[in-house]
């Protein structure tokens, strides 16, 4: 009985905290989830390769979710399920870019939760030296009830690494700073007054419906740092500035060799040997 009394009373606390406390930076609505002390922002109409999808979450002051106990990941799984009917692929902030296994999320903390499928995850499965080396970034996989999966980070030959995401954003919550109580030998008197900490307006940035793939280079962002559908357009050098590419249309197989590239980082129609 008092289990289930202290169950109640957690379930309450978690649901008394509003949305009003999620940062100016995302809209309120049924995209922005609260649980505990975080607000989520569902992404699920934008699809990036996962740099680009952190930067996004970055630049609204937040990261991509990072999932740290079971908790967190059945509340993640069920919004993707029951709220939003969503069964694919979405990317969670872990990685292991810097060292091969050694798995970390994006605010630098080692993974200590885990949830990754069969074959998945720090030397996984059978194929592990060949397969793994290549797949450093991980998302949900709501067709595999919310498991793990690593993946390639970007788009590689013949393979489009662009997926969902969702973005995590500490909660807003501001203090109240009591007066001290004042008391006399004659009378007493106690005054208390409570103040609010408003935080500063920020401009509230649209949602980016964009097919365009911007690769390493990113987004452009307007006056008001919000993202655009426009790519940044220089090479990393700064020396030239890049032109779309054409779609490849080529039946030569290349193999690990992958295709040349032309100055303007386009894939050509010949083997990289």
């Amino acid at each position: 009985m008092l289990s289930f009394i202290l169950a109640s009373i957690t379930i309450l606390h978690v649901s008394a905290i509003s949305k009003d406390y999620c940062p100016n930076s995302i809209p309120t609505d049924k995209w922005t989830q609260v649980y505990g002390k975080k607000c989520y922002r569902f992404h699920l109409d934008i699809m990036l390769e996962y740099v680009d999808a952190q930067i996004y979450c970055d630049r609204r002051g937040g990261n991509l979710v990072m999932i740290k106990s079971k908790e967190i990941n059945d509340f993640i799984a069920k919004e993707l399920s029951n709220t939003f009917d969503y069964h694919e692929e979405a990317w969670i902030g872990l990685n292991d870019i810097i060292e091969e296994n050694n798995f970390v999320w994006v605010d630098g903390a080692k993974m200590e939760y885990t949830n990754f499928a069969r074959n998945e995850g720090p030397r996984g499965g059978i194929f592990h030296p060949i397969r793994h080396l290549f797949e450093d970034c991980v998302a949900i996989d709501m067709s595999s009830d919310g498991k793990w999966r690593d993946y390639k980070c970007k788009d590689h030959v013949f393979v489009d690494e662009h997926k969902s995401f969702i973005c995590e954003f500490p909660i807003n919550i501001p203090e109240t700073t009591p007066t001290p109580t004042t008391t006399t030998s004659t009378t007493t008197s106690t005054t208390t007054t409570t103040s609010t900490t408003t935080p500063a307006p920020t401009t509230i940035c649209p949602e980016l419906i964009c097919t365009k793939d911007c690769g390493m280079s990113g987004f452009k962002l307007d006056s008001n740092d919000c993202t655009i559908c426009e790519c940044e357009g220089t090479i990393p050098d700064g020396s030239a500035t890049k032109k779309p590419c054409n779609e490849l249309d080529c039946k030569l197989v290349c193999g690990m060799d992958g295709y040349k590239s032309d100055d303007n980082g386009c894939m050509l129609c010949e083997c990289d040997n």
